[in-house]
């Protein structure tokens, strides 16, 4: 079975058939991104932090970092810019990074300072690039983003595309780069351009996994481009390729109604054993206004949630348990995303893995935490576990001998956390000054 090996320094990530759909985020991208571009120019890089780590947070399995902001002599700018990205990004988040670049100078300045195993994006089949980059990924054992269009351009015609495709995996193996390297990009077109550019990508996907026998990836939001509601789109396609043997994407995960569907994925294309990331994401599922549905952000393993047999017993006997676990946990993450974020996303997991009691969840989340952020980060979560204990508390004193449901008891809980609530809102916010 083809497997891609991409890591981190901290943590390894299997791109394969057999394995769950590998989320890129794409959003570290100045192209058509003036403010970010801008940004980027003057040294502020509050946006990047803010994409890598909204990212991660909502199931990104690895992040692109691109840093072309001009294309005026980018051989000299692009280098230096996508590496102090490059540093950010690792510095902050613990997946692998994909190195984003046209400029061959930028992709070797990117693979000195990059730790673990990063993929890198991207070859065509042009001569020249062939020449530049295949050395780069054959030096650092690293794989490989392979574009399907060579000097002629991108190609209407699927079996072309197949044809540069294959060449490119045989080139590489001229310098000893195996295929379980090359990850196939076979271009996706706009299908409302194309009507049949679905049809056509489903069929190029099943012959690069069973002749091939290599991994895929792709831009996903090209097939909805210039049409409306492109999310919609973009979710129906996902699936589709997917069960046509796609095993990555470049996308936003940021997008809920994107990410439902590659969770569904996984879990139908038997890659979530147990369905168990669907259940930790969504076990708190609730309607939204508008009729959207919408999850609460995903707890650590240890927090509490719905869940059936003995837990559904304890709801029906023990409303203000079940509001420590599930109403006041899953307001304290939604909480954290309104804190400023490079504390929000760096201290959710320990607050809730605290509140929870599981020592391992919260050992894990203070590995990840940066030496810069942890005096920081340790603050508020000791002040913000004493304000749930304290809130916990009120909540219990209320309910204590009252009659009634489950759900008035939860009533009565919710009530009584939510001036707490908001205090470990402005507690927060005030220690990240």
């Amino acid at each position: 079975m083809t497997r891609t090996i991409v890591a981190s320094a901290t943590r390894e990530i299997i791109i394969g058939f057999d394995q769950p759909f590998c989320v890129i985020g794409e959003r570290i991208n100045p192209t058509g991104r003036k403010k970010l571009a801008a940004e980027m120019i003057e040294g502020n890089f509050d946006t990047v932090i803010k994409d890598a780590l909204e990212q991660v947070a909502a199931g990104a399995t690895m992040l692109d970092v691109n840093a072309g902001v001009t294309a005026v002599d980018p051989n000299e700018t692009e280098p230096p810019l996508l590496v102090k990205t490059l540093e950010i990004v690792q510095g902050l988040v613990d997946v692998p990074l994909s190195i984003d670049s046209s400029v061959t100078a930028a992709i070797e300045a990117g693979l000195r300072v990059a730790k673990g195993r990063p993929l890198v994006n991207s070859v065509t089949g042009e001569e020249e690039k062939l020449e530049a980059i295949l050395p780069l990924c054959k030096k650092y054992d690293v794989p490989v983003v392979a574009i399907s269009n060579d000097e002629t351009g991108i190609s209407m015609d699927p079996d072309v595309r197949f044809a540069v495709a294959k060449k490119i995996v045989e080139r590489a193996a001229d310098y000893g780069i195996k295929p379980h390297d090359i990850v196939v990009d076979p271009l996706v077109m706009p299908i409302g351009a194309l009507g049949s550019a679905g049809q056509q990508v489903f069929a190029l996907l099943r012959r690069l996994r069973e002749e091939l026998k290599v991994n895929t990836t792709c831009g996903l939001s090209n097939i909805s481009f210039g049409l409306p509601h492109r999310h919609g789109i973009n979710a129906g396609f996902i699936p589709m390729v997917i069960g046509a043997g796609m095993t990555s994407a470049i996308m936003n995960p940021c997008r809920p109604q994107e990410m439902e569907a590659v969770r569904a994925a996984n879990v139908l294309n038997g890659t979530d054993p147990n369905c168990t990331n669907w259940i930790m994401t969504y076990r708190d599922h609730k309607p939204a206004e508008g009729g959207h549905a919408v999850a609460a952000a995903a707890a650590p393993a240890g927090a509490g949630g719905r869940r059936g047999g003995r837990g559904a017993r304890r709801r029906r006997t023990g409303g203000v348990k079940m509001a420590k676990h599930h109403s006041f946990a899953s307001d304290l993450a939604a909480l954290w995303f309104q804190a400023p974020m490079v504390i929000a996303a760096r201290t959710q997991a320990m607050t809730v893995a605290a509140i929870t009691g599981s020592a391992t969840d919260y050992v894990e989340a203070s590995r990840m935490v940066t030496e810069k952020m942890a005096a920081v980060a340790e603050s508020v979560v000791a002040a913000n576990v004493a304000l749930v204990k304290e809130g916990m508390g009120a909540a219990a004193a209320l309910a204590a001998g009252k009659p009634g449901s489950a759900a008035a008891h939860n009533r009565i809980a919710a009530a009584a956390v939510r001036p707490y609530a908001k205090r470990v809102r402005a507690n927060a916010r005030r220690l990240a000054k």
